[in-house]
């Protein structure tokens, strides 16, 4: 999450929510799918998403395996928007197709 937030700040991006969606929130990912992660814009960045549409960037970050080796490579892409719910492909639509990513890194109330 502080990577996305460093991303963010570098391009000059404030934000209201940060959500996992599509193959990876609903579970049907490979070992080399993208992490796909939408970001809901702050309301101050309306008239910037609205003159050139919903943006996307991608980050690619290495995924470490036993011993330090690197086992694959994950493409992080990022989407930004004010729709409060990315958007969806056909496929996902009528299914729960994304996660706030804050509930997937925080324990439930109570752990630690």
């Amino acid at each position: 999450m502080k990577m996305i937030e460093e991303i963010l700040r570098e391009k000059g991006l404030r934000y209201k929510q940060l959500y996992v969606f599509q193959s990876r929130a609903i579970g049907i990912c490979r070992s080399d799918s993208d992490l796909d992660i939408y970001v809901e814009l702050a309301d101050e960045h309306r008239e910037l998403v609205e003159r050139k549409g919903i943006d996307c960037f991608g980050v690619k970050i290495m995924g470490w395996g036993r011993n330090g080796v690197v086992e694959n490579n994950i493409q992080l892409d990022l989407m930004v928007g004010i729709s409060p719910t990315p958007p969806a492909k056909p496929k996902y639509r009528n299914k729960e197709y994304y996660v706030n990513l804050k509930q997937l890194i925080s324990p439930p109330s109570g752990q630690k």
